[in-house]
């Protein structure tokens, strides 16, 4: 059975999103994997080299399904919890792409 979707396709936006949040703040954003105060870590989709800007990118074409917005509104709390450790704390960005003609960024400075 063949699908519609290619993940190959969703990558390759989300690394054209993650470019253009970078272009937007002016730091280099790299994936990286963070290690919290309790040992755990966490995957970053967009990481400047200081840890002073964190971004997760969600690309998709269409309506958002129910497990779609939990993953974005999982992603946030994920941010908002890795940059409350940072101190000073880390600037949160948030990169979606619905369709071509229709992008979000969200920004969030946490005191």
């Amino acid at each position: 059975m063949e699908f519609g979707s290619d993940s190959s396709t969703q990558r390759d936006a989300e690394r054209l999103i993650l470019d253009a949040v970078a272009r937007s703040v002016g730091v280099l954003l790299t994936p990286n994997r963070l290690t919290l105060r309790n040992g755990a870590f966490v995957d970053v989709d967009g990481v400047a080299t200081d840890e002073s800007v964190l971004v997760e990118v969600f690309a998709h074409q269409g309506h958002l399904k129910g497990g779609q917005r939990h993953k974005i509104a999982g992603d946030a709390l994920k941010l908002i919890s890795i940059a409350r450790e940072k101190d000073p704390p880390a600037s949160v960005r948030a990169g979606v792409r619905r369709s071509p003609d229709h992008h979000v960024l969200c920004r969030q400075e946490l005191a």
